[in-house]
């Protein structure tokens, strides 16, 4: 194992992942779509459907996290890689517990929004200032679009200014001695 590589267990999982990213990807995403569309009807069972959707998704994006790389990549290229991933499962997360109003929610939510914002400069820079865009890079261009355009769902969503509501309002429980 070299000093960046991690472990080697860790990284067969994650280039299992990698390798059907894809497929999962296609699996998954209409599984979320559907859960969003039954959670903001109100529809019994469109939480549980998100909640399993999301967090399994945010798992494997932080697993391909830890995915070896190609060792004749730069350093930034691997950089690019962990932020990508590691933003998309806080943006994940962060969409889950703004959504059903779980504590922190607000905080994850925000902080997923930034980082995936970044990832997308970072994508960029390899693009057009480095100009080294390769069909996977493409393909996380997109990838960051779709979780992005996610994040701008949830900001809309009536959860979101729920969530904002209660982040606001003071605590109303009293302490009994």
């Amino acid at each position: 194992m070299t000093q960046n590589q991690p472990p080697e267990i860790i990284a067969q999982i994650a280039d299992t992942f990698y390798k059907r990213l894809l497929k999962i990807e296609m699996v998954l995403a209409p599984i979320v779509v559907i859960g969003l569309i039954l959670k903001f009807l109100n529809v019994s069972g469109g939480g549980s459907i998100l909640v399993v959707a999301l967090l399994t998704l945010s798992n494997i994006y932080f697993f391909i996290g830890f995915r070896k790389v190609d060792p004749a990549s730069t350093n930034y290229d691997r950089f690019v890689n962990k932020l990508m991933f590691f933003s998309y499962s806080i943006a994940l997360v962060g969409i889950l517990f703004t959504l059903n109003l779980w504590p922190i929610g607000l905080t994850l939510f925000y902080l997923g929004l930034l980082s995936v914002a970044t990832s997308f400069v970072f994508l960029f820079v390899l693009h057009k200032i480095l100009k080294r865009l390769t069909k996977t890079n493409a393909a996380d261009f997109i990838r960051t679009i779709v979780i992005f355009i996610l994040l701008v769902v949830t900001l809309l969503s009536p959860q979101y200014i729920e969530a904002l509501e209660l982040e606001e309002s003071p605590d109303t429980t009293e302490v009994v001695d």
